[in-house]
């Protein structure tokens, strides 16, 4: 912990340092295929794309999701497949860094099931589609 120390703290548990030359304990970070959760290593799983190389410091904040998987935002370890028994429907959520990026386009909320405006949840093709506009008047009718 002091700079020029022949002994220094070690990072304990699935931790590492990862700049050369740390000079603190604070500087510890999870070792590959793992990351960061209030100062603990939780292993990753499928639903994560977590760094191969150690030292690249995976956080809750910085995880990275599978395609198929959604999260509410970066602030929750709760990772929910977007639909386990339907692979056209799991084709809604693209993964990513990014909560505000986990859905395609035109498509959010939970589990990427929320269209945008004038839209609805087309199950066959897993996205969502324009409706058709409706109530068009061709001409008029004369009434007696």
């Amino acid at each position: 912990e002091t700079v020029g120390n022949q002994l220094c703290s070690l990072c304990v548990g699935m931790h590492i340092t990862s700049p050369v030359g740390a000079s603190s304990s604070a500087q510890c970070v999870c070792t590959a295929n793992f990351y960061m959760v209030s100062g603990s290593c939780l292993a990753c799983t499928q639903s994560m794309r977590c760094w191969k190389e150690p030292g690249n410091g995976a956080s809750l904040a910085t995880l990275n999701l599978t395609a198929g998987f959604w999260r509410l935002s970066n602030a929750t370890h709760h990772i929910y497949p977007c639909d386990a028994h339907d692979t056209t429907l799991s084709a809604l959520c693209v993964g990513g860094a990014d909560a505000s990026d986990y859905c395609i386009p035109g498509s959010g909320g939970p589990l990427c099931r929320v269209c945008a405006p004038r839209h609805f949840l087309n199950m066959d093709e897993g996205r969502c589609s324009q409706c058709w506009q409706t109530g068009v008047s061709i001409g008029f009718v004369p009434l007696i």
